[in-house]
């Protein structure tokens, strides 16, 4: 009889479903409290319409970008655009009302499956949070340097330079740190070194899948953010422009958004607040609809294959045939 176990890699899927599964709850939830909220306050600004429309236009372009940089870090011999697309807009969407950081857990998740169990998509995520939270700092610190911070905005400001000074230490000094341990470990006559020397070889093979970028290769993706951010806040002003009241300026209100975006802090009972969210969510739904066909055969092409046997157990595919008996179960 095979051994019944179950495999890592479908106990990685099943749990990447469930985090879907819980961002979809909150996702429902968002669309619905903000398609209420404006059905009571005289409904989707008519008068704005082409504001709209102009802003729906923008954010898809900054996220089309944002594809494009995650792609340019991940390798473009590695992985098709077509479906890194896909699974940023598919991910973006479901983690658009998510709490916490579950968006960038599941994009890793997912890019790690992506490329066959790879910590390059692990990485690359990582290093592409790094360019947006280089410029949050910037756009913080002149929110600070112009008004008086409320508490969550100094928290924040301190987390992410934190963040960004540890992460950019850790990947500069870090695989230099380990292979001068291992010249050390190799002068060594100690019998615990051959251990330390194992594991440190497992985290030099890690490691290694950290990406590698030239300085034109950096400009490029720091030009790219440059037009994301720019395209991002284009759309949050024509946003405003579309549901400006004359209670606050078009500029108040864009910068209520943004501090709500960068710390959930703020009321979500104002127009700008809705229209700002349906108007992301209707926009990634679209963009989902034209990048799920690649994203979605990718995912299938590494989804882990499983046999039910009976009593109802789960197992792995690859490991119910025993060496020599390829095809035949005994």
């Amino acid at each position: 009889m095979p051994r019944r176990t179950i495999s890592r890699d479908f106990l990685s899927d099943l749990l990447i479903l469930g985090v879907i599964l819980a961002c979809s709850v909150f996702l429902f939830s968002d669309v619905r409290h903000n398609f209420q909220y404006l059905e009571g306050n005289n409904g989707w600004p008519t008068h704005g319409f082409l504001f709209v429309l102009a802003a729906m236009g923008s954010y898809a372009v900054a996220h089309l970008l944002r594809s494009l940089r995650l792609w340019l870090i991940l390798g473009s011999d590695r992985i098709r655009f077509s479906t890194v697309f896909g699974c940023h807009a598919t991910i973006a969407l479901l983690t658009f009302a998510a709490p916490f950081k579950l968006g960038d857990l599941l994009r890793a998740s997912e890019f790690y499956r992506l490329l066959k169990n790879d910590a390059r998509g692990i990485f690359a995520v990582w290093f592409d949070r790094l360019f947006d939270v280089a410029v949050i700092l910037v756009l913080l610190i002149v929110s600070v340097s112009t008004t008086s911070p409320l508490q969550p905005v100094r928290l924040l400001l301190f987390s992410l330079g934190a963040f960004l000074a540890v992460s950019v230490a850790l990947g500069v000094l870090l695989p230099g740190a380990v292979a001068a341990f291992m010249r050390a470990l190799l002068q060594s006559s100690s019998s615990r070194s051959l251990s330390v020397m194992r594991s440190l070889l497992k985290l030099k093979s890690i490691l290694s899948r950290m990406p590698k970028m030239e300085l034109q290769t950096l400009s490029l993706l720091t030009t790219v953010t440059f037009a994301v951010w720019g395209l991002e806040l284009l759309s949050v002003f024509l946003l405003c422009m579309a549901v400006s009241s004359g209670n606050d300026s078009v500029p108040a209100q864009a910068i209520d958004i943004l501090a709500y975006t960068l710390t959930p802090h703020a009321n979500i009972g104002a127009a700008h607040f809705s229209i700002y969210r349906l108007t992301c969510n209707l926009t990634l739904l679209f963009l989902v609809s034209i990048g799920i066909r690649s994203y979605f055969k990718s995912r299938m092409s590494v989804l882990d294959k499983i046999i039910i046997f009976p009593r109802y157990s789960v197992f792995s595919k690859n490991r119910m045939e025993p060496a020599g008996l390829k095809g035949r179960l005994r």
